[in-house]
């Protein structure tokens, strides 16, 4: 995961099983973390990604969409999008996760 922005951000990610917990990336800085695909096909990493000012939520990892062993991604307020391990050029970009019934701000 790198960070574009021009300023902090926070990310929190996890699976059903597996809490990564809470880490800030600086401006370019990077973020990394392994794990094995479910054997069923099902595994699901989500992130909630945070800079000042704004909230945003997205499934970094979705088995069934992501074809990938090394997932690179590249996040920006704008939106995450999913590089090529090789060139690191932008292949796809996706959409946010729409707001939880808890609303955009993550809970107190």
């Amino acid at each position: 995961m790198v960070c574009q922005s021009e300023l902090l951000l926070t990310v929190h990610c996890k699976s059903k099983n597996d809490d990564l917990g809470f880490h800030d990336i600086a401006t370019g800085g990077t973020w990394e973390f392994s794990f094995r695909p479910n054997f069923f096909g099902r595994t699901l990493y989500f992130c909630s990604l945070s800079w000042p000012g704004q909230f945003r939520r997205f499934d970094i990892y979705v088995q069934s969409r992501d074809k990938c062993q090394n997932c690179l991604r590249n996040i920006s307020p704008d939106y995450p999008c999913r590089l090529s391990f090789k060139t690191k050029e932008i292949v796809q970009c996706y959409p946010w996760n729409p707001p939880t019934q808890l609303g955009s701000k993550p809970p107190i």
